[in-house]
């Protein structure tokens, strides 16, 4: 790092992480209670890019059903890193419960306002995998951070993982 560039203040990598969570959860139910499904009118796009998929070769049973599991996993990831790296230690049961009811509340609302959607049970499944997933990273994250820090301190190892917020 240039020493005329000073690293990010916890402070301001606080305010970032939430402003990136704001905008990202406001994609995230953009997507998940939009009127229609996001998918409509795209089944020629999503069928030519799986068969790009089998080409560079990915196996033929991968198919649409497929793509849309990985799509909900892999959509509610950052939702769960997020929540990890912004939510105290001992708080992060919170986190580990809020990513499964946020999904619930997604398929519900589907299932009760919106007509055109398609509420189910695995894409609370698939959606809760991805938040879990996220999760383990932000923690696996944390505690690569906290051991850097004490090889660098020194410092005795903490009792609680790391954070922002315990210093």
């Amino acid at each position: 790092m240039s020493p005329l560039i000073a690293p990010p203040s916890r402070r301001g990598l606080r305010l970032t992480l939430i402003l990136c969570g704001v905008a990202l959860v406001g994609v995230v139910l953009a997507v998940t209670l939009w009127p229609t499904p996001v998918d409509q009118g795209s089944r020629r796009l999503i069928a030519e890019f799986i068969a790009l998929l089998h080409r560079a070769g990915v196996p033929e049973w991968f198919g649409y059903s497929q793509l849309e599991v990985l799509a909900n996993v892999l959509m509610f990831v950052p939702l769960g890193v997020l929540g990890g790296l912004l939510v105290r230690p001992r708080r992060l049961w919170w986190v580990f419960l809020a990513l499964p009811v946020l999904s619930v509340c997604v398929e519900l609302t589907q299932f009760w306002l919106l007509p055109a959607r398609f509420a189910t049970l695995s894409d609370v499944i698939a959606n809760t995998t991805g938040g879990w997933i996220g999760l383990a990273a932000a923690l696996a994250l944390r505690r690569a951070v906290a051991r850097r820090r004490r090889s660098v301190t020194g410092e005795a190892p903490s009792p609680a993982l790391e954070s922002p917020h315990t210093r």
